[in-house]
């Protein structure tokens, strides 16, 4: 394992706001998202917030509290080490100061940051460390095609957008969706100001993609 040092760039008490959106269309009639993901209901007017509870060397110990429209309010609380990787919300935190060819855990060799780049966002133009991978190819009747992009602030290492594009072809029926995160407010003084939701987590998109192939097996067998 290369060792990586982590360097944590937030504080006990620092908190983050996060807005969301998600489009889906299928040409398949029967394929559905399924109803018993986490925040499966994640939508238009929702706050997703994460606090930083404690910090420990390069570990750090947080919660997001997610408050839907209809007055409840979800808690999930965890932790990352932000050298290696381990914990709870890898890639919600990475270490702070991280370059072009830097990888984001040490414990991840697949994934380095692509480039220090100017993100477009709904505050403005601000720089951010950058990482985009794909999956898969569009070739034939049956396909699957996975992109994510993945954006961080150099100065504290916290995830400021986070977006995915997917297409599951089935027996020549296109299924689409993307979305993602995007952060729309914190206490820190450097981060500005967002006013645009954005921006999903990837797990939707696993889960989606795991349901399709499952249903594509269960075609086969009948």
């Amino acid at each position: 394992m290369f060792a990586q040092v982590g360097t944590v760039g937030v504080s006990e008490g620092d908190w983050f706001t996060y807005g969301f959106s998600f489009d889906y269309s299928s040409e398949d009639s029967e394929m559905e998202i399924p109803q018993d993901i986490p925040f499966d209901y994640l939508g238009g007017g929702e706050v997703i917030r994460f606090d930083v509870l404690g910090v420990s060397g390069s570990n750090v110990t947080g919660q997001f509290s997610v408050s839907y429209e209809n007055g409840t309010e979800e808690i999930v609380t965890g932790w990352v080490d932000v050298a290696t990787g381990e914990g709870d919300f890898a890639n919600w935190l990475i270490s702070s100061g991280l370059d072009a060819g830097d990888y984001v855990y040490s414990s991840m060799m697949d994934e380095m940051i692509n480039e220090t780049v100017m993100l477009e966002t709904s505050a403005g133009m601000i720089e951010t460390s950058h990482i985009e991978y794909s999956l898969g190819e569009p070739v034939g009747d049956t396909y699957y095609v996975f992109g994510v992009n993945m954006y961080w602030d150099p100065q504290t290492g916290v995830m400021v957008e986070m977006s995915f594009e997917s297409e599951i072809m089935l027996m020549g029926n296109l299924t689409t969706a993307s979305g993602g995160w995007e952060l729309t407010g914190s206490n820190i003084t450097s981060i500005p100001e967002f006013s645009a939701p954005a921006l999903i987590a990837t797990f939707v998109v696993a889960t989606v993609a795991v349901f399709a192939l499952k249903k594509q097996q269960s075609k086969r067998v009948k």
